[in-house]
């Protein structure tokens, strides 16, 4: 029986942030305790059923587990089985019925992985959107709300980065637009490569503005 290292749902917890790319299964809850055998996990799109327990010498385990919907495991055998070995107390995503959604498209279960694409996709699309909505002269592409000439602020010396064809951008630098100037700025070094310098440090609270900066009247 082939054996792959897997951490299923690492990290994960009740409450926790949803991220887009990360797939977390529809009917099941999350523990830190080893499936029994008989039980039925999710794991990347596949709802698997738990065969055996086997302690390795190494003092990880592994679980024998059977494939019962979703796409073939990489290394499963010729009756969809397959070994997860497991070390330390990983968090499971155990189904608490065996009434698994299932998408009516595929059979995967659910949500499945082009609905997943599609969440992706869509979130894509707003985010650009409002990034766009945003990247109007005169304002912080951070907040969206207009720079005075008051207030502190950072012009980019490059056209946007993240959005083709818009001029250089400018940045409020109060604390709490910071944070996506630092984002910013990281686009900016992948994008700029040696030519890269960054728009401020991360060691100054509150940076002043660049002298070059003007601010719109």
């Amino acid at each position: 029986m082939a054996v792959e290292r897997v951490d299923p749902a690492p990290n994960a917890r009740r409450g926790a942030a949803v991220k887009a790319d990360r797939w977390y299964a529809e009917g099941t809850r999350f523990t830190h305790e080893m499936p029994s055998v008989g039980a039925l996990i999710a794991h990347e799109h596949r709802a698997l059923r738990v065969v055996a327990h086997h302690p390795r010498d190494d003092g990880s385990t592994s679980v024998h587990v059977r494939r019962e919907y979703g796409p073939a495991l990489e290394r499963e055998n010729s009756r969809g089985e397959c070994g997860l070995r497991v070390q330390g107390r990983p968090m499971w995503q155990l189904y608490t019925s065996e009434r698994i959604p299932l998408c009516s498209c595929c059979g995967h279960p659910w949500p499945c992985g082009a609905m997943m694409d599609e969440r992706r996709a869509m979130d894509a699309m707003r985010a650009g959107a409002d990034l766009i909505a945003r990247a109007n002269d005169g304002c912080c592409l951070s907040c969206g709300e207009p720079i005075t000439t008051r207030q502190r602020h950072i012009l980019a010396p490059e056209p946007n980065v993240l959005i083709p064809g818009f001029g250089p951008p400018s940045f409020h630098l109060r604390q709490s637009c910071r944070r996506y100037v630092e984002q910013y700025d990281r686009a900016r070094r992948d994008r700029l490569g040696a030519d890269w310098s960054p728009l401020i440090r991360r060691s100054d609270p509150l940076p002043l503005a660049s002298p070059s900066a003007s601010a719109p009247h």
